[in-house]
């Protein structure tokens, strides 16, 4: 299975090769062999490697061996997505800071007026007790 091997450790070795090929595209007189070979390699890594090995192991989308094997990807122009559920993107924008955003996009615009209304009553009245506590 994916998390008996370290699939990772073999990715990360396979992208480090596939990158070196890239890189020698760019200075040798054989670079349309190079490309192809470089082209392969990134993306046997992500289809076969990254992407089946997250869906066998979920716990690897927060591993850093997974985020850092995404930028070096991202930085050859081979981007590849890994899922996540609504709960999971709240506590990446909470934990990222982004609160704008939930606020705003997520909460403000993207709700109707009954459930505004359902969320703030039960704050007002919370408020209203804290405030008839503290001013007696």
């Amino acid at each position: 299975s994916f998390s008996e091997s370290n699939n990772l450790d073999t990715a990360r070795f396979l992208i480090d090769w596939a990158c070196t090929f890239s890189d020698h595209e760019k200075h040798s007189n054989y670079s349309v062999f190079f490309a192809v070979v470089a082209d392969y390699w990134f993306v046997y890594c992500i289809d076969s490697i990254l992407v089946k090995g997250v869906v066998l192991d979920n716990s690897l989308k927060y591993d850093f061996r997974l985020k850092y094997l995404q930028e070096v990807l991202n930085n050859y122009k081979y981007n590849f997505s890994i899922k996540e559920t609504k709960f999971e993107k709240i506590i990446k924008y909470i934990h990222l800071g982004k609160w704008h955003y939930l606020i705003v996009q997520r909460f403000w615009r993207s709700t109707d007026f009954y459930f505004k209304l359902l969320v703030f009553i039960p704050i007002l009245f919370v408020i209203l007790g804290i405030y008839k506590y503290i001013f007696k």
